[in-house]
């Protein structure tokens, strides 16, 4: 059923929720004069997406559904249904029901929720899953699903229930086709071409034939260029499983502050080029045609080389999250935007724009709405 326990968030952010409400029965904006920020409690908010009035947030302490019209929250986490509260990832089946969550470790859950009340499958090593870690889910047209996990891709074509219908993609098997077997994003284009962001640089997959592309091809800026940006950044930001375990790739040589290889983030723009966001190389454009790079940093007035989330408006700008906060790119400048205020954090791992047209920014503790008029 829907969540009754009450926390600061859902406090704070039921006034923002009765005005969506009211402004959706009388057709009126109902926009604030300034960015509102929510903080949930959490160490971060790592996804945000959003289907007519729902909000979701993937976040390290579980699942969040909010209704902007009804004001009801509902929260997954060890007790309606996971095994792992930290979420990668959110990604709406093409039947318009079910909702694929990527976890840290508890593998890859099917969520449905009818009447407030959630059912969920969770697929694992065991079903034909590579790994329990899952970074991202794409469908492509055929209805086929594709997750990248830290042991390579998977391909579940038709009934997830049977073991034959898993391919399993990996370093091995692909005769390195696939750049590394840590795959943190998935893209599909128009022409079902496949795409994998790695910690090694990006791979394709056209057909049965592969291609892939790395920081000696272009990708991410060199290091005499973000030298300062790197030295101000801590190793510790790029998450503990770094300590312990490396990318058999990326070990042969690991910079654990500098690694332009390493696709944080990536999105195919209007115009189906790659955007990819890199570790201290800063904003990377793939022309898909020419197979050519281009690079933005700090000196082209990115807030930090860091990108750890992409998302593009309805008009086409492109919004750039990083660890020092937001900027927008509109293919000829790069703007700066709520860097030190106006944001709950500066690091901006997650964003979506809600049917009203807000703008939603998920960061450390919580996150933040910025009105239209903000950001238009």
């Amino acid at each position: 059923m829907w969540v009754s326990r009450v926390n600061l968030f859902l406090l704070l952010l039921s006034c923002v929720l009765s005005s969506l409400a009211l402004a959706e029965k009388t057709k009126l904006p109902a926009q604030p004069a300034a960015p509102e920020s929510f903080d949930i409690g959490v160490d971060h908010v790592k996804v945000l997406e959003s289907a007519g009035s729902k909000l979701y947030l993937g976040t390290s302490d579980g699942f969040y559904i909010l209704d902007t019209l009804t004001n009801e929250a509902l929260l997954l986490d060890y007790d309606n249904g996971l095994i792992s509260k930290s979420i990668h990832s959110v990604t709406q089946d093409p039947d318009g029901e079910t909702l694929w969550l990527g976890t840290y470790g508890g593998g890859l859950v099917e969520l449905v929720v009818k009447d407030g009340i959630p059912k969920t499958e969770i697929y694992n090593v065991r079903h034909g899953l590579n790994d329990s870690f899952v970074y991202d889910v794409e469908f492509d047209k055929a209805g086929d699903m594709w997750i990248g996990t830290w042991s390579g891709v998977n391909k579940i074509s038709g009934d997830i229930n049977k073991r034959a219908n898993w391919t399993k993609y990996t370093v091995k098997n692909s005769n390195e086709g696939l750049s590394d077997d840590w795959v943190y994003a998935v893209e599909i284009d128009s022409k079902q071409r496949k795409w994998f962001g790695t910690e090694v640089g990006i791979s394709l997959l056209d057909g049965d034939k592969w291609k892939k592309w790395d920081h000696n091809d272009g990708l991410g800026a060199g290091i005499d260029v973000v030298r300062k940006d790197v030295h101000d950044v801590k190793t510790a930001l790029r998450g503990d499983h770094h300590e312990s375990q490396i990318s058999a790739q990326t070990a042969k040589g690991a910079n654990y502050n500098y690694n332009p290889n390493y696709v944080v983030s990536m999105q195919l723009g209007p115009k189906e080029n790659l955007w990819i966001g890199t570790w201290g190389g800063g904003l990377s454009l793939f022309d898909v045609e020419s197979e050519t790079f281009t690079n933005y940093t700090t000196r082209d007035g990115l807030p930090s080389n860091f990108v750890l989330a992409l998302e593009f408006d309805k008009n086409g700008l492109l919004w750039i999250g990083t660890i020092k906060g937001l900027a927008s790119f509109d293919g000829k400048s790069i703007k700066q935007h709520y860097q030190y205020e106006g944001l709950l954090s500066r690091f901006v791992y997650s964003m979506t724009f809600s049917e009203d047209g807000s703008f939603w920014v998920g960061g450390r503790k919580g996150i933040t709405r910025i009105p239209v008029t903000a950001h238009e």
